[in-house]
């Protein structure tokens, strides 16, 4: 089994692939089954690989050298690495920094100083935080996000994971200004032996405000949803936390203490008011615990000649046709193409996935094939467009002389030939339209390529057969009919899957054989025989009435009168060519003009499938019938008007018919004109029409 490998590069660099090929923009190719895949990113100088997403999972902390090696693949697999001269904007977050009054604050030992300054800090990086008061004052008041922070000597240190501000305040130290601090909540932070703890954690992309005792924000890690943001403040027993969780979509779990919360602070909008009470408040801790998970939208788009639904995982957003899921959810959309119709195409953020889409157990109502489609993993905001098309529709246009069918294989023409199935048959003289490939109603040719086959009547071949416009008359399979007797060409030409509107056009001509012998009898013969490549081939049978029904280009039957001269007035000899036997009539005074006639054989009205005398006997038709000429009185009855031929082969008599002198001695061998039964099928020799 292969899979199916996409390698898209995006940006300023490039990607070689198990050391044989290197991806610049976009390449598409298939592995083995469990086969490893080695992947190199080579940025250009300035950039690097800033992203990289396998089946839409961002895997950029796998690559250590720029250099990945996937293990063992076993399914369809997109890749696309991004490079970049900037970190991307969801990595850097804006940190603003605020000291006030006589002191310096540093910053990662970068001191700080005045209102506003600010810089871009890297997600998830730590800071470090050390107040520095100048001589006669002190730290009064610093707050991160609002929330008040008790910093050591040491200095204080966070991990970044959204948009922060710092505001540090310096003060004249004395007794007044501390006892005016503790008023303002500023020691809600320090510990007491007489205030309860509250602790706060939060998990996951959101935020909870905090108001009342304790002023601020504590936002989770948006990127990693189990991380737990926590933070510990001293409250006034008895005193109340107003939490307000945002966004309210994203809430998963909301819990106070042991008791699930989460139904009740959806329905009043994110927000809950926790009392903090505790008959020993030195020991008593009120715990607040917000989760959130990431929810991505997903917008679908169709056209009209299909419709979709979702199966599982994916929740409607109210007054729009989008979706949300989960972060890291899966996710079902069940397809439906209407009758006639496919899936011609669908993409996920612009990557082809129509690889991944399985057909569907489900009952289709669309009249079309169905298909599920299977998000999993979700890591982002998706675009999915779904693309059905109107099946292609293959027309055929069958000339007058021949029909045409589907085959199933080329290989045999006398196997899996299905010529019998009326859904693809196209007769004589008329068109047939086929919607591919889902109407087809035979099970035997579900998923198979459009083989062609072309069945020309008795006594003719296929003239052209063209293609939306293209002759392909040249690289068609011409065989023989798999019975002789049904002396007909069968062509086959495969047209591959069908992938769009397609017309073809098949004509049919008379088999035409243009050369001619003057043997001096008074007309020319042809030299081989109706339907015969070489002159020793026994060509085409025919009955008398499909014979005397050909019509040759300058060829007709030769007459009764025709055969006599041919016979008395030429020399003949029975000889073989090539090792088949026959007779070669020869010019009386020019030896170097002759025919050949084989002995090839006849198929009796008694016993219609089965050749018989070949090699000892042959007969050509006559265009003429006993009783023609001097019994026409009595001709008005079918049986006494049996068509003459031509028997060659062993001596011959037979009492009631019309031999007219024309047995003769050739070397122990006859020639015979005789009548034969009306549904005899036997060779055709032409003259030319004068």
């Amino acid at each position: 089994m292969n899979h199916g490998i996409i390698v898209i590069s995006k940006g300023n660099g490039s990607i070689l692939c198990n050391d044989q090929f290197n991806v610049l923009d976009t390449k598409e190719f298939v592995l083995k089954d469990n086969a490893d895949l080695s992947l190199k990113f080579s940025p250009k100088q300035g950039y690097k690989l800033s992203k990289l997403t396998i089946n839409g999972i961002n895997k950029v902390s796998d690559v250590e050298d720029n250099h990945l090696t996937l293990k063992g693949i076993s399914r369809r697999t997109t890749i696309v690495a991004t490079f970049n001269n900037n970190e991307e904007i969801d990595d850097v977050v804006k940190l603003t920094i605020t000291s006030k009054g006589d002191g310096i604050l540093y910053y990662n030992n970068q001191p700080i100083s005045g209102s506003g300054w600010s810089t871009d800090v890297k997600r998830g990086s730590f800071i470090h935080l050390r107040c520095e008061p100048k001589k006669g004052n002190e730290l009064k008041r610093l707050s991160i996000n609002g929330i008040l922070r008790d910093i050591s000597e040491e200095g204080y240190s966070f991990k970044i994971q959204e948009t922060t501000s710092v505001n540090a305040q310096f003060e004249i130290s004395s007794s007044a200004d501390a006892a005016a601090a503790a008023a303002t909540g500023a020691t809600a932070t320090t510990p007491s032996e007489e205030k309860p703890k509250f602790e706060m954690n939060v998990c996951g992309p959101g935020k909870a405000s905090l108001s009342g005792e304790i002023q601020g924000v504590i936002a989770g890690n948006p990127n990693d949803p189990l991380a737990r943001n926590h933070e510990t403040f001293y409250v006034t027993n008895g005193s109340d936390v107003t939490i307000r969780l945002s966004p309210v979509k994203n809430i998963k779990r909301f819990v106070v203490g042991l008791k699930d919360l989460t139904k009740t602070v959806k329905s009043s909008n994110g927000i809950y008011t926790v009392g903090v009470t505790h008959q020993f408040p030195k020991f008593g801790t009120t715990t607040a615990t917000a989760e959130f998970t990431q929810r991505y939208k997903v917008s679908i788009q169709h056209n009209e000649y299909g419709k979709y639904s979702q199966s599982y995982g994916l929740t409607k957003m109210e007054g729009s046709n989008s979706y949300v899921i989960e972060n890291g959810a899966n996710g079902r959309l069940w397809l439906a193409a209407n009758k006639n119709c496919r899936l011609a195409a669908l993409t996920v953020n612009g990557i082809n996935m129509l690889g991944s889409v399985t057909p569907s157990q489900t009952i289709n109502t669309g009249g079309g094939p169905a298909f599920d489609f299977d998000l999993r993993n979700v890591k982002e905001d998706c675009k999915i467009v779904i693309t059905f098309a109107p099946e292609p529709k293959l027309t055929i246009i069958c000339g007058q002389y021949g029909s045409a069918d589907r085959a199933g294989s080329i290989g045999d023409p006398t196997k899996y030939i299905h010529h019998a199935d009326p859904d693809y048959s196209i007769n004589a003289g008329s068109s047939r339209s086929f919607n591919e490939p889902s109407a087809a109603s035979t099970s035997n040719f579900s998923g198979k390529p459009w083989i062609l086959r072309t069945i020309a009547n008795v006594g003719y071949e296929l003239d052209a057969l063209i293609v939306n416009g293209v002759d392909m008359t040249s690289s068609v399979s011409r065989y023989p009919a798999s019975s002789p007797r049904n002396n007909q060409e069968i062509c086959y030409l495969s047209l591959g899957n069908i992938q769009q509107d397609t017309r073809v056009e098949i004509t049919y001509r008379p088999i035409q054989t243009e050369e001619w012998v003057d043997l001096g009898t008074g007309v020319k013969w042809c030299t081989h025989n109706v339907g015969a490549a070489k002159a020793q081939d026994s060509g085409y049978y025919y009955s008398w009435k499909e014979a005397n029904a050909l019509k040759v280009p300058k060829g007709r039957l030769p007459s009764y009168e025709e055969i006599q001269r041919l016979i008395k007035e030429c020399h003949p000899e029975f000889t073989q060519e090539k090792g088949i036997p026959g007779i070669r009539f020869y010019h009386r005074s020019d030896r170097s003009k002759s025919i050949f006639i084989p002995a090839a054989g006849y198929y009796s009205q008694s016993n219609p499938d089965k050749i018989e005398e070949q090699s000892a006997e042959g007969a050509i038709w006559t265009s003429d019938q006993t009783g023609a000429k001097s019994k026409m009185g009595e001709a008005m009855k079918e049986h006494t008007m049996n068509p003459i031929w031509l028997l060659i082969g062993d001596a011959f008599s037979s009492e009631g018919f019309d031999r007219a002198a024309l047995a003769f001695s050739v070397k122990e061998q006859v020639v015979n004109a005789i009548n034969a039964d009306i549904g005899a099928r036997m060779s055709v020799r032409l003259v030319l029409d004068k």
